[in-house]
């Protein structure tokens, strides 16, 4: 009888015992699963994070398969510090109007390895230059600098095909309200203090007054053309033309004139333009928050004219 009671308490012992394994197996599994849980949360909100932040790391920007974005904004750190995502970043990146957009912070300007003109300043925004991929030119330089860089070179066209002289003619239209403006700027200062400058106003029509510029140069000459080094016109057929008329050896021109529309040789693109101008609109501290597609399409109605003499 006793040995029956016995197996019977073993029984019950075993039973209690199973059960009090089975509870902490439970509980372990909830632990377990409350756990992965929390940690799926965790990744879950640190992946949204980096792509609300989209910050962009050293190891990403050397990479081989990283490439340069056309505008770069220089940003102090301040902003995203503290956020955790962010933390090691050398910036974010952005898209506007199809245009990615770089936010570099100040500090990490010098690993970056390019060259900003006419210096880096915070707040600035810059775009890449179309001929150097790893220069980077000031918003608020960009059009002037361009137009210099043009004039300069119908210069080096004229002097390296013998000319004796070059008169290069500027034609605008702008808004009677800016036309003084804009006349002080050209003949001050657009084209260096050795280029001459005059104006002549023509008459006003739907709202815009056309504004006629011109700067010359002479030189000796020489009966030997050399084909000048091309850049902003590599492709404009006119400049093209007058290179292979003086250097083709055969009924060499003497005196020409040609006409050049700037949209042959644009600046920045339309929606390189909107995509700064979208960014203007997001940051309100950046400095230099000129229209440019304002600029971009004052561009698209200038010409440009060289006269020259060999």
């Amino acid at each position: 009888m006793k040995i029956g009671l016995d197996k019977s308490k073993e029984a019950l012992a075993g039973m209690v015992q199973n059960t009090v394994d089975f509870g902490k197996k439970a509980v372990n599994n909830a632990r377990e699963t409350a756990l992965a849980k929390a940690e799926k949360r965790k990744n879950e909100a640190v992946e949204r994070d980096l792509k609300k932040y989209n910050p962009l790391f050293p190891e990403q920007y050397r990479c081989e398969e990283f490439h340069l974005p056309k505008v770069i904004v220089i940003v102090d750190d301040a902003e995203r510090r503290d956020i955790e995502v962010c933390k090691g970043a050398m910036g974010w990146r952005d898209m506007e109007n199809k245009t990615e957009i770089l936010y570099l912070y100040e500090k990490d300007v010098e690993m970056v390895g390019l060259s900003f003109f006419p210096g880096v300043k915070c707040n600035h925004v810059y775009c890449a230059d179309q001929f150097d991929p790893k220069r980077y030119i000031q918003t608020t330089e960009l059009f002037g600098r361009a137009m210099d860089e043009k004039v300069a070179e119908l210069k080096h066209i004229a002097w390296a095909l013998g000319a004796k002289k070059c008169v290069i003619e500027y034609s605008e239209f702008s808004a009677n309200e800016n036309a003084e403006r804009r006349k002080a700027n050209f003949a001050g200062g657009m084209f260096g203090k050795k280029a001459s400058g005059s104006a002549d106003s023509a008459s006003q029509e739907k709202g815009l007054r056309e504004n006629r510029l011109a700067t010359s140069a002479e030189y000796e000459g020489s009966p030997y053309p050399q084909r000048p080094t091309l850049k902003w016109f590599a492709n404009t057929d006119t400049i093209l033309h007058l290179i292979e008329s003086r250097c083709n050896g055969t009924n060499v021109v003497k005196k020409d004139s040609i006409e050049v529309e700037e949209r042959s040789s644009a600046t920045i693109s339309g929606d390189m333009a909107a995509a700064i101008d979208a960014t203007f609109g997001k940051m309100g501290n950046l400095k230099g928050a000129v229209s440019m597609s304002s600029e971009a399409a004052k561009e698209q109605r200038r010409k440009m004219t060289l006269h020259i003499e060999f």
